[in-house]
């Protein structure tokens, strides 16, 4: 039988160990969230919440927040994060916010790579969760370009699948972004 010895879990709580009852009440938040007020854009595949032993994951397409090309989030996508925000800053979890892109060499003037533009939709959203509430040091954007495809990238449809931004919250709560990624 598996015993937790409680000076052992104060301990852990005390460093920013994962703490599974309020990264539960979290992810049962953010289901109802989605359900309530976004069943739309989850009925659509605009967006899907999952979760592992050490993140939640909340996958919004880019088509539903930006234009094509673009790193502009649209209005949709200011709407989705007031939301998403204002429930994430009353919890302190370390986020890191993903861009991704599907595998065409990019077309633009503005961005010579896929590279700048997954960097770019990233920093967008950080800046908008960081002018709704979050602590600038709980969260952090990363550019993956096409590096981190969730399907193969064989036609179109899968390509759309590929841009997406990905919202990942840490289950360890009291670090910040830099303290979780590089100590």
């Amino acid at each position: 039988m598996f015993e937790v010895d409680p000076a052992e879990s104060e301990k852990a709580e005390q460093v920013g160990i994962n703490v599974p009852e309020a990264s539960s009440q979290l992810f049962e938040q953010l289901s109802q969230l989605v359900a309530n007020q976004l069943d739309a854009y989850e009925s659509a595949g605009l967006i899907s919440l999952s979760e592992d032993e050490n993140w939640i994951d909340i996958d919004l397409r880019a088509g539903l927040l930006f234009d094509t090309g673009q790193y502009e989030l649209t209005n949709d996508a200011v709407a989705i994060l007031i939301a998403i925000t204002a429930l994430l800053k009353q919890f302190q979890y370390p986020i890191v916010v993903e861009g991704h892109t599907d595998d065409l060499p990019i077309n633009s003037v503005k961005y010579t790579t896929n590279w700048h533009l997954s960097s770019e939709r990233a920093s967008s959203v950080v800046d908008e969760m960081v002018f709704r509430g979050i602590a600038p040091e709980k969260i952090a954007p990363i550019g993956f370009s096409s590096l981190k495809p969730q399907v193969r990238n064989a036609n179109d449809f899968a390509r759309e699948q590929n841009r997406r931004v990905t919202l990942k919250i840490s289950k360890t709560d009291g670090k910040s972004v830099y303290e979780l990624l590089f100590e």
